[in-house]
């Protein structure tokens, strides 16, 4: 789950067992990657973002999950 959605300066990231993505990659609606990363820590920082819509794609161990985050 990506909280707060629409997110501002930044966003969270909550799974049911606290595990982190091994990788997340963030692209615009154009298809264009914005972020492509190992996350260190849950909270990811927006504020550098346009506005607009994104889709994450959330990597884990044994899955890959995708959401849609709308970034003000």
């Amino acid at each position: 789950m990506l909280l707060p959605n629409p997110a501002r300066d930044y966003f969270k990231i909550i799974s049911s067992d606290n595990v982190l993505p091994i990788w997340i990659t963030m692209t615009d609606a154009g298809g264009i990657v914005v972020l492509n990363k190992k996350p260190d820590q849950s909270l990811i920082n927006t504020s550098g973002f346009t506005q607009g819509l994104f889709i994450f794609e959330l990597r884990y161990k044994d899955e890959v999950i995708r959401k849609k985050l709308v970034v003000h």
